[in-house]
């Protein structure tokens, strides 16, 4: 995928954090969707509701750092290759190999470890499936 189109989409992707960190009334899930009636919701789950919430702000602000640091090393390489300086591309070109390498591993891990990954998917769909029968 070349740069401008990287820088593209990494805006998209940002946008999307933002506008979904923005107004979180839009992003929301009814009682029956969760599985729970929350009149009779008592101390416990009240607090593993905020803990869930807490991350999940926590990692939308990690993928928003993410999404500013992409589009601006792909703005970096388009600059650095409009303007013919080496210099400024390095950057993409590290995340490109940081990201083959990435990749390779998890490659790798599915060549290595079928099975466990076989078990991981079947546990994961038993669990979606008790979820779904309990509400």
């Amino acid at each position: 995928m070349g740069k401008i189109s990287q820088l593209i989409l990494n805006a998209v992707v940002l946008l999307i954090l933002l506008s979904a960190l923005a107004d979180p009334d839009h992003y929301h899930f009814s009682s029956s969707e969760l599985g729970g009636d929350f009149e009779f919701m008592d101390d416990a789950m009240e607090l593993q509701l905020i803990f869930f919430l807490k991350k999940l702000l926590a990692d939308m602000c990690i993928a928003i750092a993410i999404s500013v640091l992409m589009i601006l090393i792909c703005a970096m390489a388009t600059y650095g290759a409009y303007k013919q300086h080496a210099a400024w591309i390095i950057p993409f070109f590290c995340y490109q190999i940081f990201d083959f390498a990435l990749n390779t591993l998890v490659a790798v891990t599915i060549l290595v470890y079928p099975n466990s990954i076989q078990e991981y998917i079947r546990q994961l769909v038993r669990d979606l499936q008790n979820c779904d029968v309990s509400s």
